[in-house]
Formats: structure tokens, C-alpha cells, sequence
């Protein structure tokens, strides 16, 4: 349930504050790329 609610939910954040998502996207895309990051290091 969760993964399908994740979408609306940056959707809501987008339409009520923008600078706060964009806040909140970077963080997310930044922590991907330490896990995508790890994983090679691993591999």
C-alpha cells in the first residue's frame, strides 16, 4: 500500500510547497545514489 500511496504523496507535496519537495527529492535521489554506490564498491 505504501508504494502505490508514495506517488500521491510527493504529487500533494508538489502542489502545496514546492522549495520543501524539491528539498525533499534531492535527499531521496542522494541516498539512492549512496546504495547504487555501495553496491559497486561491493561488486
Amino acid at each position: 500500500m505504501s508504494k502505490e500511496n508514495f506517488p500521491n504523496i510527493i504529487y500533494a507535496l508538489l502542489l502545496q510547497d514546492l522549495p520543501e519537495s524539491l528539498v525533499a527529492t534531492l535527499l531521496i535521489f542522494s541516498i539512492l545514489n549512496l546504495r547504487l554506490r555501495d553496491k559497486k564498491s561491493c561488486l
